[in-house]
């Protein structure tokens, strides 16, 4: 996968993932650029975070460490976790049942 310049909110439908730059700011030694990248789909979201740091590591090949990525994940996909949650419900009702029907001597 590579940069998709269109594939920006405002240019996307429903469930299609993006990179969405929140803030730049800088002066004559140093910018930052921040950005979202948004996904639901796990894999296709870990390769635009290495389509990110490609574009970083291309940069630095042109011009030596003028660039750095910091990428943190803090937003996953929350259907992810429900499921586990839901996982775990449906375990922890499975055995309150199983203990409910135990009969007892």
């Amino acid at each position: 996968m590579h940069y998709q310049p269109m594939k920006v909110p405002a240019r996307t439908e429903g469930r299609e993932g993006f990179y969405h730059i929140t803030d730049i700011s800088g002066d004559v030694e140093n910018t930052v650029v921040q950005l979202i990248i948004r996904d639901h789909d796990r894999d296709i979201f870990n390769k635009r975070k290495a389509v990110v740091q490609q574009i970083v590591d291309d940069l630095n090949k042109q011009i030596p460490n003028v660039a750095v990525a910091e990428i943190k994940d803090q937003y996953y996909n929350m259907g992810e976790k429900n499921q586990t949650r839901d996982a775990h419900c449906r375990s922890s009702r499975t055995r309150n049942e199983r203990i409910r029907n135990y009969t007892y001597y």
